[in-house]
């Protein structure tokens, strides 16, 4: 299980990484995969793909970069080995969405048998009559302020950019 300290540091790193990198091909959520046998997490960020012109969400950013070293690159038809973990900066999507490469997110990790989503912040615009979306795993909001700030931040940020 991934430790509370962990999470809000990778978090952290992921608000950094952003505000150091605001590239627009690249986008705002980023995820951490802790897999069993790995000594370092795996890391993924949203970003627009280049001929698609569609989204990568950072969590399927994640599980293929994570797939890529585990599998060298022969990732099709593959899957994640039990245990995994993931810490992401927004709760993984769960609807449908015009704009975005694959399943959705949620989808994606209950395909890949993830156990636990660490998340940074909500994300209410999956909400059914004001209540949270049904994810098939295990989801742990943060508990540390200042990962929580940062992750409302690049919230905030992302609702700017769709008007």
């Amino acid at each position: 299980m991934i430790d509370r300290h962990t999470v809000a540091n990778r978090l952290i790193e992921s608000y950094n990484r952003y505000m150091a990198d605001q590239d627009p091909k690249k986008g705002l959520v980023s995820a951490w995969l802790k897999v069993p046998g790995y000594d370092k997490m795996f890391y993924g960020r949203a970003y627009e793909h280049p001929v698609s012109k569609k989204w990568i969400h950072g969590e399927r950013a994640c599980i293929d970069t994570a797939l890529d070293r585990i599998y060298k690159g022969n990732i099709v038809d593959k899957k994640l080995p039990l245990g995994c973990e993931m810490i992401t900066t927004l709760e993984p999507c769960t609807q449908f969405m015009p704009t975005r490469s694959g399943c959705s997110c949620s989808e994606l990790i209950q395909q890949h048998r993830i156990d636990r989503v660490y998340c940074g912040a909500r994300d209410p615009w999956h909400y059914v009559d004001g209540k949270p979306p049904f994810h098939p795993f295990k989801l742990i909001m943060t508990n540390n302020q200042a990962a929580l700030e940062r992750c409302q931040q690049l919230f905030s940020r992302l609702g700017s950019l769709e008007d």
